[in-house]
């Protein structure tokens, strides 16, 4: 938040932060049912079949149920820390 009062002109941050709030309290639900959806439909099942891949994730995760959700929370968290990593590079080097 600091940034960003720094950065916004003060007569545009009641614009920007209200378009920013509506954003980030819209991703809370859609994550939520593309995360159950995800778990059910896409991950569990893949978790299931044999393959390259399955071998080297359920050494990390574990074998059975509930090792598709653990790598969908394995997959958000490298996506989250690489997405903070590339953003922290572009506003180090715009200063």
């Amino acid at each position: 938040n600091v940034i960003l009062y720094r950065t916004i002109p003060q007569n545009m941050q009641g614009r920007i932060f209200a378009v920013r709030n509506a954003i980030q309290y819209w991703t809370i639900p859609t994550g939520i049912l593309l995360g159950g959806f995800l778990a059910d439909y896409v991950f569990e099942p893949f978790m299931c079949a044999d393959g390259g891949i399955q071998t080297v994730l359920h050494r990390l995760t574990g074998y059975g149920a509930g090792s598709g959700m653990a790598v969908m929370f394995l997959c958000t968290g490298i996506l989250g820390s690489l997405s903070c990593f590339f953003c922290y590079k572009k506003m180090k080097k715009n200063g």
